[in-house]
C-alpha cells in the first residue's frame, strides 16, 4: 500500500468496495499516535481514499460494525478505543467518540498498564466488546450508531496474567 505507513490488521467494509487498515506506528502526521485508513477497492484494485488520526499509540485492530456506519480501532500503547463515522464514499470521517483504558494486571513487564488489543461488534450489532491485555478484561460497550458513541456497559475478568488478546463469536451467536 503505497504512501501508507505501517499498514498491519484489516477490515473489510460489508459491502466489501472498501477495507480499512491500521497504520501501527507510534508518530503519524505530526501527532502522538497512530492513523487508521480508507481504501476503495475496484477490480482488484485498491487505492487510498482517506487516513484520520487514530487517537492513540499503535493501534493494532480494527473492525467494522455490520450496517458498515462505523469503524472500531483498538490502540494498543495507550489503552484506548475509538469509532470513526464513515462516509457514504468510503472515506473516515474524525473520531466521534474515544474511550481512554485504565488500570493493569499482575505481570510486571506486559502488564503494567492498560493494552486495548481488540474491539469487535457482536452479531446482534448492539455491542462491541474491547479486549484489553495489559487489564485482563474485557469490556463490553453499547454501541450508540446514531450518535457514534460507546457507552460502557460491562467488564468481565479473566485469569490473572493471561493477557487476552482477541476474540470471535461462533457463527451460531
Amino acid at each position: 500500500m503505497k504512501g501508507v505507513l505501517n499498514p498491519s490488521f484489516s477490515a473489510i467494509h460489508p459491502r466489501q468496495s472498501y477495507l480499512y487498515a491500521v497504520n501501527e506506528v507510534q508518530n503519524y502526521g505530526g501527532e502522538a499516535g497512530g492513523g487508521v485508513s480508507a481504501f476503495s477497492i475496484h477490480s482488484h484494485e485498491v487505492n487510498l481514499l482517506n487516513s484520520q488520526f487514530s487517537q492513540g499509540s499503535d493501534p493494532c485492530y480494527v473492525s467494522v460494525e455490520q450496517m458498515g456506519r462505523f469503524a472500531l480501532v483498538a490502540n494498543y500503547t495507550s489503552g484506548s478505543v475509538a469509532m470513526f463515522p464513515i462516509q457514504a464514499d468510503g472515506q473516515l470521517g474524525s473520531a466521534a467518540d474515544v474511550i481512554q483504558h485504565v488500570g493493569s494486571s499482575v505481570h510486571p513487564e506486559r502488564q503494567a498498564g492498560h493494552h486495548a488489543h481488540c474491539i469487535l461488534p457482536d452479531p446482534t450489532n448492539r455491542f462491541a466488546i474491547a479486549v484489553d491485555l495489559g487489564l485482563d478484561k474485557l469490556i463490553i460497550y453499547q454501541m450508540d450508531l446514531e450518535n457514534g458513541k460507546l457507552h460502557k456497559q460491562a467488564e468481565v475478568d479473566v485469569q490473572p496474567g493471561a493477557g487476552p488478546r482477541h476474540l470471535t463469536f461462533h457463527p451460531n451467536g
